[in-house]
């Protein structure tokens, strides 16, 4: 399945990912205590 790349979708994809990645470091912060 490859959906078309429009502008719209990359952005998308692109801000999901950054958001995973931020989540998880706050996650792993949240975790190792203050």
């Amino acid at each position: 399945m490859n959906p078309a790349r429009t502008p719209g979708r990359a952005l998308l994809l692109d801000a999901d990912r950054y958001l995973n990645a931020y989540f998880d470091q706050e996650a792993a912060q949240l975790t190792a205590g203050p």
